[in-house]
């Protein structure tokens, strides 16, 4: 009964929380909506004015003559003081309109900056609630399950492994959730936008090629942003590991890389009978270099470091140990705790784990930070 009780106080606040994500998102995707309604209104407000201020101009320069050899017997017939009447009065338009179209061009690029920030919210909100909705759906099986089991205090590791399997569980439901995001949300809608934009550009070619220009001008601006993602996605998933490529030729690679991007820090790369020979199952070779980018990039974005010390090592029973050291500035002693579930360093907990290896990661603000983690490559 108080398992059940549990249960559905956990649906409950599942449903809460769905419910605020949902009042979120259309919150906000209404104001995304209204930006881009006011945006494209000022862009034909600009389009215009831009057109009445060219016309005055060229207008005002019809009846301006610097000197009166200029003038023919076609030319308008104006006192000198009728036209500097005139062009005083076609002054005071253009400087009226110009002014107008800069304040427009101001309100144009506030609302451009609020929308890539709108954006960029949007994103986070779809992810949380395609994470919330694989959460439920992980939940929901327990939900659905009318046995209960016995808990047996006299053995720890099931009640361990179960605990890593859902750890494990909930990271990739995180990571397919956020893909999917990126997915939908960038890719997707990018091209969308880039379609509907192609279909106005091939109308206004035959009507106004100044806007058809405004148009193809933001269409290639979209097929870079489009390229972004596309590359985020490349990097957050195992395809960009070539395992065509050596592992040693791959470690090569990382190091030179690694030495290119961040000539501010010295690299100590050191091996033992690790060779151009070397074969790992692609289970161990895409993991190995998965947790290595990990460590990595943790210590460029939070050791502050100048020194990295790293080596790879595997002995004679095919134990591959890998150690890295930093000094920069230490990781907290209670970063498990500290950091939220889905980080990347959660993350090479489990993958370590998966793996039958084991992983020791401490540091000290002034001895700055170790990594040691080490595994079995022979093939089971």
């Amino acid at each position: 009964m108080e398992n059940q009780e549990s249960k559905k106080t956990i649906r409950e606040q599942f449903d809460i929380i769905t419910k605020s994500n949902n009042e979120a998102l259309k919150y906000f995707n209404d104001i995304f909506l209204k930006q881009l309604e006011d945006i494209q209104s000022l862009k034909t407000e600009i389009f215009e004015l831009t057109v009445k201020i060219d016309e005055l101009s060229k207008t005002r320069d019809l009846y301006t003559f610097k000197s009166k050899s200029k003038r023919n017997a076609f030319s308008p017939s104006f006192s000198d003081n009728d036209m500097s009447e005139r062009n005083k009065i076609i002054d005071d338009n253009i400087n009226q309109l110009s002014a107008q179209k800069d304040l427009y061009c101001q309100k144009l690029r506030n609302l451009d900056s609020n929308l890539k920030s709108m954006k960029k919210y949007l994103s986070h909100i779809n992810a949380a609630k395609d994470a919330i909705v694989s959460l439920k759906e992980t939940y929901s099986d327990d939900y659905n399950n009318p046995f209960e089991f016995i808990d047996n205090d006299s053995n720890s590791e099931p009640a361990e492994n179960l605990n890593h399997g859902y750890n494990i569980l909930m990271q990739q439901a995180f990571k397919d959730a956020y893909l999917n995001s990126v997915l939908d949300k960038e890719i997707k809608g990018t091209a969308l936008s880039m379609n509907s934009k192609l279909n106005n550009a091939s109308l206004l070619l035959r009507s106004d090629v100044t806007r058809a220009r405004v148009t193809l001008k933001e269409i290639s601006d979209d097929s870079n942003e489009l390229i972004d993602s596309i590359e985020f996605l490349q990097e957050h998933t195992d395809a960009k590991y070539n395992t065509d490529k050596s592992f040693f030729t791959c470690i090569e690679d990382f190091i030179m890389q690694i030495r290119e991007d961040h000539p501010e820090c010295i690299l100590d790369f050191q091996t033992n009978n690790l060779t151009e020979e070397t074969k790992l199952h692609p289970v161990f070779f895409i993991n190995t270099l998965k947790l290595i980018n990990i460590f990595f990039n943790n210590i460029f974005k939070h050791a502050n470091a100048n020194k990295i010390e790293f080596s790879i090592s595997i002995d004679d029973n095919s134990m591959l140990s890998i150690h890295l050291s930093d000094n920069g500035v230490g990781i907290d002693s209670e970063y498990m705790t500290k950091s939220p579930w889905y980080s990347s360093l959660h993350q090479a907990h489990e993958i370590v784990y998966l793996l039958g290896g084991k992983l020791d990661i401490s540091g000290s603000l002034i001895g700055g930070t170790t990594i040691d983690f080490s595994y079995s490559i022979k093939n089971k």
